[in-house]
């Protein structure tokens, strides 16, 4: 699963600069997203964080809900996994 978050962020939203203006920030991200779906428990802190941030970065560009969507559960993430890391990153990082 950390390779497939790794390459999902690296591949598809590349590396482009965080441009989120952030609700509560790191902590509070990591603290909800592993809130929201307990089995993240074991990804590292720096790659939800990037895996985060590229969600920001996705909403920035305009990119449609089910693209970004498809491409964590293409990569392995269950449903609820995708769910949970996208409504933290939107409610905490974005």
């Amino acid at each position: 699963m950390r390779i497939a978050l790794w390459l999902v962020g690296l591949f598809i939203f590349g590396s482009v600069l965080n441009s989120c203006a952030g609700g509560g920030g790191d902590s509070d991200f990591l603290e909800l997203v592993r809130q929201e779906a307990p089995s993240l428990e074991a990804v590292p802190d720096d790659l939800l964080l990037q895996q985060g941030e590229n969600i920001c970065d996705a909403d920035d560009a305009g990119t449609e809900e089910y693209v970004i969507n498809g491409v964590y559960i293409d990569a392995g993430l269950t449903v609820g996994e995708t769910g949970a890391l996208v409504y933290a990153a939107r409610e905490e990082l974005c």
